[in-house]
């Protein structure tokens, strides 16, 4: 990553002609186009580790089936990890975190984290949640704009994300658009509440 970001020439492109090479010696902006990119390259990393870890077991995901497990979910820089509520699993985990760190020099802001419990105790939570030195927050929760954790049935759980495409639909006349139009606009609008 450093020889990508610290050691490269760029040129720009001025009125057609070329500029002369100059280096990149400031790193990476907030907003810097390469910056997403980095940042799955680094999940990925992630992943990997995580998966590495349950293969050697020294990391369990939530099983959800008879042989099914879920360990990661990530979309774009939100990630949920799934894991069962034992002791060694917890230290696992905390390994795994600590190798992120080490490998990629990045460290997992922990304050901003939170540990949702399924059919756990307090006791257990509130040691994972000292453990980790994370918060302890109650399902459901939102995640992307969506309510993870309750029923999708309820109509109440959707009233948010509906009111929320309404009001943006509201701003525009959408008798000047097409069938097509209208479908690109109404994805747009989904897209750009996901993200939010």
């Amino acid at each position: 990553m450093d020889a990508c970001v610290f050691t490269s020439y760029m040129t720009m492109i001025v009125n057609g002609n070329n500029t002369k090479d100059f280096k990149v010696e400031r790193g990476l902006r907030q907003d810097d186009p390469l910056s997403p990119f980095l940042f799955v390259i680094l999940m990925e990393g992630l992943t990997r580790l995580m998966e590495k870890a349950v293969d050697l077991g020294v990391y369990r995901g939530f099983n959800y089936g008879e042989n099914y497990y879920v360990h990661i979910l990530q979309f774009a820089n939100d990630t949920i990890i799934f894991r069962d509520g034992s002791n060694d699993n917890l230290w696992g985990f905390k390994a795994i975190l600590r190798g992120f760190k080490l490998m990629t020099g990045l460290k997992i802001n922990m304050c901003k984290s939170n540990i949702y419990g399924i059919n756990l105790s307090d006791g257990i939570l509130s040691m994972a949640s000292s453990f980790l030195t994370c918060g302890i927050r109650a399902i459901p929760f939102k995640f992307l704009g969506v309510k993870v954790g309750d029923s999708p049935m309820k109509v109440a759980i959707w009233r948010d994300v509906i009111k929320n495409v309404s009001s943006r639909l509201s701003k525009w006349s959408a008798k000047f658009l097409s069938l097509g139009g209208r479908v690109v606009l109404i994805n747009s609008i989904l897209n750009m509440r996901m993200i939010q």
